[in-house]
């Protein structure tokens, strides 16, 4: 057997960077039927939760304890997310999926995991409008940092429904 069908054969990982948002479903969905040899292939998803509240914001917590409950439900509502999605990549026929929930700035955290995992792809979305799209301008956008910064190609997912 030749060298190249060994590499055509190895699996690969693609990790999937998802947040609440309505991209994420059609991202996850385009990734699996697209991007992966289900049978084979390593379903890395990964959720990263804001530092704070309200990302570019600074929240003031009335207590610590209101500030352990805002966490808490964040870490919650997180890990529902990835087990949902999860749910689906094996119904959908994905052997192996690993899940990532993790704090922190997004950029810096995606980058991270592509590079701690040995990710063979990066997707993750685009959003469009509003007071996210001028905390872009502020900031940097999520997809630009990840297209410069990752240790393996990115694809930025544009969502395709209003």
């Amino acid at each position: 057997m030749a060298s190249n069908d060994v590499e055509a054969e190895a699996p690969r990982k693609v990790l999937v960077a998802i947040d609440e948002g309505k991209i994420t479903e059609q991202m996850l969905e385009f990734a699996m039927s697209q991007l992966m040899r289900k049978d084979r292939d390593r379903l890395v998803i990964l959720n990263v939760r804001h530092a704070q509240p309200f990302p570019g914001t600074e929240r003031v917590f009335s207590s610590a304890h209101e500030a352990n409950l805002w966490e808490r439900r964040a870490r919650e509502q997180s890990r529902q997310l990835l087990a949902d999605l999860e749910a689906k990549a094996h119904k959908a026929g994905v052997a192996s999926v690993s899940l990532v929930s993790t704090d922190g700035d997004p950029r810096e955290k995606i980058v991270h995991v592509a590079k701690e995992s040995h990710a063979d792809l990066v997707v993750v979305g685009n959003r469009k409008g509003g007071a996210v799209s001028r905390l872009k301008h502020m900031m940097g956008s999520v997809s630009d940092y990840c297209a410069h910064h990752s240790p393996c190609p990115v694809l930025i997912f544009r969502q395709t429904c209003p």
